[in-house]
């Protein structure tokens, strides 16, 4: 699990990758909200991923944004700044 707050085993998403095998298995990265200032490369070895979060409630709304699930297929996101 990854948390902005420290409070997960990673702090990053990049970490949480990192920490991945490239062994071809399925592996899910959960994210905690937070912010997420970084830009994330995943390499083509650790193509079966899939990164979630729980929907989000920005400020001054009154319904949930939907959680977006992303399958990475070994390509690099440019940003992930959570906007």
């Amino acid at each position: 699990m990854v948390a902005a707050d420290g409070s997960g085993d990673y702090d990053t998403g990049q970490a949480a990758i990192d920490a991945i095998p490239s062994d071809g298995l399925q592996y899910t990265i959960e994210i905690e909200p937070g912010t997420y200032p970084e830009a994330i490369t995943v390499p083509a070895s650790k193509a079966n991923l899939l990164i979630r979060g729980p929907a989000a409630m920005p400020p001054g709304s009154s319904s949930p944004q939907t959680g977006e699930a992303r399958r990475l297929t070994g390509t690099s996101t440019p940003d992930w700044s959570g906007a």
